[in-house]
């Protein structure tokens, strides 16, 4: 019978990162498993198992500080098509769509490292990703308080950078799945409007254009109830890279539409 490949332990994305972390005594899996750190968000218990998110500090050698969030996961798993009986660890699928965004220049996360170990009872998982530092979600720049503030130019400027970013995932025959404004992050300095993505693991490739458009447009206007509907129309055309619908568009706009009413 064929033995069955151990589970790596940890995987390290750098060499500086490897030796930051040991240099605050985290440099393998037991110590980032047993870290005593509070919950940033509190464990999802679903699947047989759990999944939570701790944000830690990380002591650099010139007295800085480096901020990171470590997702742990025990007997967390989805079933695959390679993985049909056993499942496999669902922070598994979003460690492959961090290196997958990055290879197509999608911004997204920086992987810092991840790992799986069996234990008696299952499996444990842990992700450690480097904190947005300066970024918002874009839920907060929607929000009520928010939104009026930021003026018309302001508004018009990241709605066509988050369109830009949603338009070259689906270039890249990606769906997000789960593309609310909560994990869109958005960055302003000046001029410049850096925007990434988050909580990737339910991306997919998708051949169908129109079912990634959909889905994902779809999940972004339902959950943006204080945009105005010029601030929409604004983001569509940017998205679809037009200075006005065509026939197209306008279905999509009409479709975009009648779910977000039908949600109401």
């Amino acid at each position: 019978m064929r033995a069955r490949a151990p589970l790596h332990m940890i995987k390290f994305l750098s060499a500086e990162w490897r030796e930051l972390l040991e240099q605050n005594g985290l440099g393998n899996f037991e110590a980032l498993w047993n870290l005593d750190a509070d919950w940033f968000e509190e464990p999802n218990r679903c699947r047989g198992g759990w999944s939570g998110v701790c944000r830690i500090e990380l002591k650099r050698p010139d007295g800085g500080v480096c901020a990171a969030f470590l997702k742990r996961q025990h007997n967390h798993t989805r079933s695959t098509l390679h993985h049909a009986l056993r499942g496999e660890p669902t922070l598994q699928a979003e460690v492959r769509n961090i290196q997958r965004l990055a290879a197509q220049g999608i911004p997204t996360l920086e992987l810092l490292c991840h790992g799986q170990q069996a234990c008696a009872n299952g499996r444990n998982a842990l992700l450690l990703t480097k904190e947005l530092t300066g970024y918002q979600p874009l839920s907060d720049l929607i929000s009520p308080e928010r939104i009026q503030q930021l003026g018309i130019a302001r508004r018009r400027a990241i709605a066509r950078a988050v369109a830009d970013m949603v338009h070259k995932l689906h270039l890249s025959h990606l769906v997000h799945n789960c593309l609310y404004p909560k994990h869109v992050f958005v960055r302003l300095q000046d001029e410049r409007i850096d925007v990434r993505l988050i909580d990737v693991e339910k991306a997919r490739i998708r051949r169908s254009a129109w079912r990634r458009t959909l889905r994902d447009l779809d999940s972004l206007n339902r959950r943006a109830p204080n945009v105005s509907r010029t601030d929409r129309l604004s983001f569509l055309l940017a998205y679809l890279q037009q200075s006005k619908l065509d026939r197209q568009a306008k279905k999509l706009w009409r479709r975009l539409a009648g779910r977000m009413n039908k949600g109401k």
